[in-house]
């Protein structure tokens, strides 16, 4: 379905499939209670028929605080919020059709771009992704520790690396990286890294990374790693000389933002959200084909200064765009408009800690907005060397 939503139009639903789809759906219902909360944002297309299956009304009972202070306060239905990570801009009519009526019961709808805008009638709201800088895969790691976990994996730091770190799956087009690498290769010596994972929801994974093995079969300077590590993933982006992201279609990418954060510089394709994340020529370059792609990465390899220079301009991109606080941010107004939170709190927690902010967004129309005020600025303090610099 992920695939049919961004452009495989030879994907069809049968029967069969489409009744599979909706008995998981309850399945996961069964499991899964929402009914106490303020607002429910449902994200990608599988587990979105899971609205079909609850009531959406708010008991009074889940609202003790707003009856006490007046029965006006009490939300009279359930808001829930589609939210799409996927490119829109050319999906399979069979398998859109097929989801239309269901989308269409939401109330609001999240895309990462304009141009991810539907047909269904129901208000959109642009928001980019985000990259928690305190994740495991985000946060410092020492000279000392990249090198003991890129030794775990037998990954040497002899030479430069090229690396690209997705899931293997035809969209990331990782042959077409290995192709470009060769041609790099017959002017600069370099090693690449292809690291990923195959999807469990997706039956094209395996078959891709078995493609990819044998691509890359009888040259040993290439490492094709399938494993799930926040450590690995953080270490081979900052020993990386250059971040590759060659997909052909892209929701948004994310792992552009987090190779910038660590100051490497990205060449990726022009598709998608990968140009909101690549000021092409500043922090990175915009390539649309094997050739261009492999003209670029030789390029910041025999000019490392640049390639430095650019990775520093990309850390302080990402800090002003792309860091977790501005997305809870942009979730506080949409919650504002979409659930009645005082527009205060939303103004106030741009700079708010992500602890805070879930939990008052989970509370949303129990928490005073005085307190909540409050709280909002102890909790920027905690936020301040992640915050955007002043321009001066």
């Amino acid at each position: 379905m992920h695939n049919a939503l961004q452009g495989n139009k030879d994907i069809k639903l049968d029967q069969h499939e489409k009744d599979l789809y909706e008995e998981t759906a309850i399945e996961n219902r069964r499991f899964t209670s929402l009914e106490s909360y303020d607002c429910v944002v449902i994200h990608d297309p599988q587990p979105a028929p899971l609205i079909n299956y609850y009531p959406r009304r708010l008991p009074w009972m889940f609202k003790p605080l707003p009856v006490i202070m007046g029965l006006a306060m009490v939300q009279k239905k359930q808001p829930w919020i589609w939210r799409c990570h996927v490119d829109l801009t050319n999906p399979s009519q069979d398998v859109f059709d097929f989801l239309h009526p269901i989308l269409a019961k939401y109330d609001a709808i999240i895309v990462s771009s304009q141009k991810y805008r539907t047909n269904i009638h129901k208000p959109h709201h642009i928001i980019k992704p985000a990259i928690d800088p305190l994740s495991g895969k985000n946060i410092p790691l020492t000279e000392k520790q990249v090198e003991d976990v890129l030794g775990r994996f037998n990954i040497p730091l002899d030479k430069p690396i090229i690396a690209q770190v997705s899931r293997f799956d035809p969209w990331k087009d990782p042959l077409g990286v290995i192709a470009a690498y060769k041609r790099v290769r017959e002017n600069t010596d370099c090693r690449l890294v292809l690291l990923g994972n195959t999807a469990t929801d997706d039956p094209e994974g395996d078959v891709v990374y078995r493609e990819v093995l044998r691509a890359a079969e009888g040259d040993d300077q290439i490492h094709v790693i399938s494993f799930q590590s926040d450590e690995l993933v953080n270490a081979v982006q900052r020993a990386s000389t250059v971040i590759v992201q060659k997909s052909l279609r892209e929701g948004f990418g994310l792992t552009v933002s987090e190779a910038l954060w660590k100051g490497t510089p990205v060449v990726a394709s022009n598709v998608g959200g990968i140009p909101y994340q690549i000021i092409d020529g500043k922090t990175g370059f915009l390539v649309d084909s094997i050739d261009s792609c492999a003209e670029r990465i030789n390029w910041l390899l025999n000019n490392p200064e640049m390639a430095k220079a650019m990775g520093s301009v990309g850390r302080e991109h990402v800090r002003n765009n792309f860091l977790i606080t501005r997305l809870l941010a942009d979730y506080l107004v949409l919650f504002t408009k979409t659930i009645g939170i005082d527009p205060r709190i939303a103004r106030a927690a741009q700079y708010a800690n992500p602890f805070f902010v879930g939990n008052m967004v989970k509370n949303a129309a129990m928490f005073p907005v005085d307190y909540a005020l409050k709280l909002t600025e102890e909790f920027v303090k905690t936020s301040a060397s992640f915050l955007p610099r002043k321009k001066k």
